[in-house]
């Protein structure tokens, strides 16, 4: 009998995740078959190897099922595969981190243990999922072990989300990836209201960005952090502030965001240097002043 994370696996969604996921599955030795609604889908699928199809019976009747869908049609993929085949189901998994097992009630009438895996990697399109990409997981205690199952045959960390915390679970990982990326463009913008070439800001960001994310690859929020709050230089700040003060869309967007983050960047500070409460008080009184009349 075929350990859990042995089974044939069958991929509902031939997009960018369900794509990836179908790769980086199918280089750890699973046996997986890939189903797209749309011909061209199925076809890009198959170009980079995958055994893809539009025959949603075929992929349906695999014992363990992948739904890899945008959250609303979910339930009417899990639907449409509850009928698309009588064969009894193991387990079936969205890889929603939003959406709880529910969404997939519809193939209950098959068997399957219900669950959600979730990996946690900003995927675009044409992208790979990273070797380490960690993955949250939830729902009935049969969908939970497949999904360890499949984790450790990725060789994945498994992120345990505890009952009624996945809105704020997904908040946080939207906000650690896209919410970067939205950054990076507020930063961009700004960048290119001040350099004689425009159109090398972009550049400029992802330089600093992916310097950044190497720092907190090392070492820990508070002694990654850079800039003129970890050297007190108060001055520098205020001039910031001055410069942001500017009525332009970009300057009143950065604004709005040095903002928002302050009490961070403060948190950060006072724990790089715990011992010196009165330069966090500075801060903090630095950051009231420039933010007086917001």
């Amino acid at each position: 009998m075929s350990a859990p994370g042995d089974l044939p696996i069958g991929v509902l969604g031939a997009g960018a995740l369900g794509r990836a996921l179908a790769l980086r599955l199918g280089r750890c030795g699973a046996d997986v078959a890939v189903w797209a609604r749309r011909d061209e889908v199925a076809r890009a699928a198959r170009a980079f190897g995958l055994d893809a199809t539009t025959d949603l019976a075929r992929v349906a009747a695999r014992p363990v099922l992948l739904v890899c869908v945008r959250d609303a049609a979910i339930g009417e993929v899990a639907a449409a595969a509850s009928t698309a085949s009588s064969t009894a189901l193991a387990v079936a998994l969205h890889t929603s981190g939003c959406t709880g097992e529910e969404a997939l009630l519809p193939l209950r009438r098959r068997g399957a243990a219900l669950g959600w895996w979730h990996p946690l990697a900003p995927v675009a399109s044409g992208g790979e999922l990273p070797a380490a990409t960690p993955f949250g997981l939830g729902g009935e205690a049969g969908a939970v072990a497949l999904g360890e199952a499949l984790s450790a045959r990725l060789g994945a960390r498994v992120v345990r989300v505890v009952p009624g915390a996945q809105a704020r679970y997904h908040a946080a990982a939207s906000l650690a990836a896209g919410g970067t990326i939205a950054l990076a463009e507020a930063a961009r913008a700004l960048l290119a209201g001040a350099v004689s070439e425009p159109s090398g800001a972009l550049e400029v960001v992802r330089h600093l960005v992916l310097g950044a994310a190497e720092n907190l690859a090392r070492v820990e929020p508070h002694e990654a952090l850079t800039g003129p709050a970890v050297r007190h230089d108060l001055a520098t700040l205020a001039r910031h502030g001055a410069a942001l003060d500017a009525p332009d869309p970009a300057a009143e967007r950065a604004r709005a965001l040095v903002r928002a983050l302050a009490p961070v960047v403060l948190e950060l500070v006072r724990r790089r240097n715990p011992g010196e409460p009165e330069r966090a008080a500075a801060l903090a009184r630095a950051f009231d002043e420039l933010f007086r009349d917001s």
